[in-house]
């Protein structure tokens, strides 16, 4: 178990508000993963968010293709952050 430095808790909170989850990798698992998703066009704030976090992830952001409603083509990038506690 670690404490974060109030101005990464700061950042998880302001995440957590908007476009932030907590979850589980499994049932046994103990520790929350942190993830976030944006917006192909929002990838710079991703990767300013990746430099605050980057001490604490496992893997680079990765790329997201999923298709919405109305079949539009969505490229995101998702960002986790494992055991945060």
């Amino acid at each position: 178990m670690f404490k974060l430095p109030n101005d990464q808790q700061g950042v998880i909170v302001g995440l957590l508000l908007s476009d932030g989850w907590l979850s589980y990798a499994s049932a046994n698992n103990k520790y929350p993963h942190f993830g976030f998703e944006q917006a192909f066009s929002q990838s710079s704030y991703v990767w300013s968010v990746f430099a605050i976090f980057s001490r604490y992830c496992y893997s680079l952001p990765r790329f997201k293709t999923k298709i919405e409603i109305l079949y539009k083509l969505v490229l995101s990038l998702l960002l986790l952050v494992v055991c945060l506690v």
